[in-house]
C-alpha cells in the first residue's frame, strides 16, 4: 500500500488532483439522490463539504498513523462522526432515504452500462433508474456471488424490468442480463472447483 504522506510529499500536485477527483466522483454518485430528495441547495452543499473534509483528513494523515493497528478504529470513529453530522444536516427522514440510496449504489453504478446503451435512442428516466436499482439490489444480480446463490434472481429481475423499461430499453437490458448470468455461472463454477467438486 502506498501511504498518502509518501505519495503527496513526493508529488505535491497529486494531493490536489486526488481530492478534486474524489470530490467529482462523490457528485457523480450522489447527484441523482439530491435531484429527487427535495433538499435545499445549502443542505446539498453542506453534505458535499462534509464528504470533502473527510477525504482531506485521510489525505493528510501521517503515514505512521495509517500503519498503526489502531487506524481502523480511528477511521471508524471519523466515519461515525461524519455520518452524525450528515444526519443532522439532512434530517432524519432524508438521512434514511440516503441510507436506502446507498444500499443500491452498486446496482446504480452497474446500470450506467444500460443507460449508455440506451442513451441515443431511449434514455432512462430517473424513476426508471430508481426502480431498476431497487429490483437489482434486492435480487443481487450485479454481485456474482449473490446471483449464483439465488436461482430465480435473473427471471425475477427480467419480469420486473419488463414492467419498468420500454421495449427498446428492454432489448438492451437483455444483453446486459446475459453477461451478468455468465459472470454468475463462472463464479459458481470457480467456487465448485475451489472446493474440489
Amino acid at each position: 500500500m502506498v501511504h498518502p504522506e509518501h505519495l503527496f510529499s513526493d508529488h505535491p500536485g497529486f494531493r490536489s488532483s486526488y481530492l478534486n477527483g474524489v470530490n467529482a466522483q462523490r457528485r457523480l454518485e450522489y447527484d441523482l439522490f439530491f435531484a429527487s430528495a427535495g433538499l435545499t441547495q445549502a443542505q446539498n452543499e453542506k453534505f458535499y463539504a462534509l464528504m470533502a473534509e473527510f477525504e482531506r483528513a485521510w489525505a493528510d494523515a501521517p503515514s505512521d498513523e495509517l500503519r498503526s493497528t489502531s487506524y481502523g478504529s480511528l477511521e471508524g470513529e471519523a466515519v461515525r462522526a461524519r455520518e452524525a453530522q450528515i444526519a443532522e444536516v439532512l434530517g432524519a427522514e432524508a438521512y434514511k432515504k440516503l441510507q436506502d440510496y446507498r444500499a443500491t449504489m452498486i446496482a446504480r453504478d452497474a446500470l450506467k452500462t444500460l443507460a449508455g446503451l440506451c442513451y441515443a435512442s431511449a434514455p432512462l428516466t430517473l424513476d426508471q433508474v430508481d426502480r431498476m436499482a431497487a429490483v437489482a439490489t434486492e435480487q443481487g444480480i450485479f454481485v456474482p456471488s449473490r446471483a449464483a446463490k439465488n436461482p430465480g434472481a435473473f427471471d425475477a429481475t427480467w419480469e420486473a424490468a419488463s414492467k419498468i423499461l420500454s421495449p427498446a430499453q428492454l432489448e438492451a437490458f437483455e444483453l446486459q442480463l446475459a453477461a451478468l448470468q455468465i459472470k454468475a455461472f463462472r463464479w459458481q463454477n470457480q467456487s465448485y472447483q475451489s472446493r474440489g467438486n
